[in-house]
């Protein structure tokens, strides 16, 4: 799994830095209704990560919390509708 690790931690570099060697993910924002991880960088620049599959999103959730610490993911608060 570390293999699928590092391919996230090039995917989510790449995507953040965009030639920006000193800029970082700083936090993550993860909703789990719509699988998506809003990753927040040192710059505040903002990207979204939008899982197809349930793996996928396993997948991402997992390596986030292997490279950054727990006050730094944050979850969207799952609303539910009232009946």
């Amino acid at each position: 799994s570390s293999a699928a690790s590092d391919v996230y931690k090039r995917q989510l570099h790449h995507s953040m830095a965009k030639g920006k060697e000193d800029e970082w993910i700083m936090r993550v924002v993860i909703n789990v209704g719509r699988r998506t991880v809003l990753c927040v960088s040192s710059d505040g620049d903002e990207k979204l990560v939008e899982c197809d599959t349930p793996q996928e999103f396993i997948n991402v959730v997992e390596f986030c919390k292997t490279v950054l610490e727990p006050e730094d993911i944050h979850y969207e608060e799952i609303k539910v509708a009232r009946v």
